[in-house]
């Protein structure tokens, strides 16, 4: 049996939607969209949901370097997260696709130039400071709950803080009320 067989298998079982256990595997791929082999392919139907892990985020320093575009989840459904949750997720994504992160177009309109600082800033707020992170990056861990992060992606994509520099929203956690910015 294949290394990939024995995810193929493993990836097969337990109960969709289920809390508490989560499976890691580690298939390498070149490029996240387009899958390498039918190998990859078959482990890849069978799971619940994938956290691709960019290189070119990394080498932006935008940790965790999860890229949103690729990366995918079952349970990202009106029945499971609410009509909201799925909204802002899907008008997250869509700007960020239009603007992507290497090789972004030449700003032209002001309406460009709105869209790109908007996607600048949602990849800023997207990074957060991790617990198991604090001797390296020597800034405090912090846990923002679901239903803030999607209000604070709203609000960044309504241009509620569209005075303030993406650099401000680097590794800050939640936009709360807290003084960050």
């Amino acid at each position: 049996m294949s290394n990939v067989d024995g995810v193929a298998a493993e990836a097969g079982q337990g109960d969709l939607y289920a809390a508490g256990s989560i499976n890691t595997f580690y298939l390498p791929v070149a490029d996240a969209a387009v899958p390498t082999s039918t190998a990859v392919a078959t482990v890849h139907d069978l799971l619940q949901g994938a956290v691709y892990m960019s290189r070119d985020m990394a080498l932006a320093r935008l940790y965790p370097a999860i890229d949103p575009l690729v990366s995918w989840s079952h349970v990202l459904r009106e029945d499971v997260v609410g009509a909201d949750h799925v909204a802002v997720a899907r008008q997250v994504r869509d700007v960020l696709c239009r603007v992507p992160l290497s090789g972004e177009p030449v700003e032209r309109t002001a309406g460009d130039q709105t869209l790109r600082a908007t996607a600048e800033r949602l990849r800023a707020y997207l990074t957060q400071p991790f617990y198991v992170a604090e001797p390296y990056t020597k800034l405090a861990g912090e846990f923002v709950p679901v239903a803030q992060t999607v209000r604070d992606c709203r609000e960044i994509l309504s241009g509620k803080y569209k005075d303030i520099p993406a650099a401000d929203l680097y590794f800050k956690g939640g936009l709360d009320c807290r003084g960050k910015l």
